[in-house]
């Protein structure tokens, strides 16, 4: 099967504190993403998830192994223009509209301008907020604005979208039609990387999963095999137990 992203024993140093101690953030992490899959990457805050997904977008090279989209090192700009992201804590700039988000991204992005009006409607349409993209996003609602965040991923049509914490900060309404939108355009061909930490939304949303503990790999496969075993739920319970929640943050990832 072809392979969306390989991650190859991957590690990740940092330097901190007035010292400036080497602190390893990832630790020879391995796992594959097959096309077409919906992949969740899970684990508790501080746990590296933030990390990888910034090795993922070519944001920095990988102290050791590496990283590749679609057979392309991360970090090329041909790699890069496989991948839509969404951050879990994305800014956008409130005067603006959704359209005019997205005219701003296109133009960003180096799309061609006689076609991005075309393409801007498209992708409005594919995320359900054609009626609101003429109003300024300081009106829109949290949903709202991961829905126009998911249409910026999706403006230059990559084939690859990473999503991290895709449904954080929603009402239950919210993150029943965050995962129908996430069903949906992993419907229309594309693969879909995403963290979480809420096993429902995993198991209602992914067909493959990898768990990560403090920077190391603990176990990846089919989400199937996971449920065959009845034991999702206390792997991850033991994960969150003792991991240590600002790890990550300390580290600037």
């Amino acid at each position: 099967m072809e392979k969306a992203l390989e991650i190859q024993k991957v590690s990740q140093m940092f330097r901190t504190g007035f010292w400036m101690k080497p602190v390893l953030i990832l630790k020879e992490v391995e796992f594959s993403v097959p096309t077409g899959s919906v992949f969740g990457f899970l684990g508790a805050n501080g746990a590296g998830k933030t990390t990888l997904i910034h090795l993922i977008m070519g944001l920095r090279k990988p102290t050791s192994g590496q990283v590749r989209v679609f057979g392309l090192d991360a970090v090329s700009r041909e790699a890069r223009s496989q991948v839509g992201y969404l951050p879990e804590r994305p800014y956008f700039q409130e005067h603006l509209t959704g359209e005019g988000l997205l005219k701003y991204y296109g133009a960003l992005s180096a799309m061609d301008l006689s076609e991005l009006g075309d393409r801007i409607a498209q992708v409005l349409r594919e995320v359900g907020m054609e009626r609101a993209r003429k109003t300024e996003l300081r009106r829109y609602s949290k949903g709202m604005l991961q829905r126009i965040g998911i249409a910026q991923a999706l403006l230059h049509s990559p084939p690859l979208l990473v999503l991290d914490e895709p449904m954080s900060g929603l009402d239950p309404l919210g993150r029943k039609e965050m995962r129908d939108l996430i069903h949906q355009l992993a419907a229309s061909g594309r693969t879909i990387f995403m963290t979480s930490h809420v096993i429902p939304d995993v198991e209602a949303i992914c067909d493959q999963v990898a768990l990560i503990q403090g920077g190391r790999l603990i176990e990846s496969g089919p989400l199937s095999q996971f449920k065959a075993r009845g034991d999702l739920q206390d792997t991850l319970e033991s994960l969150f137990q003792g991991e240590d929640r600002d790890g990550e943050a300390r580290h600037g990832s």
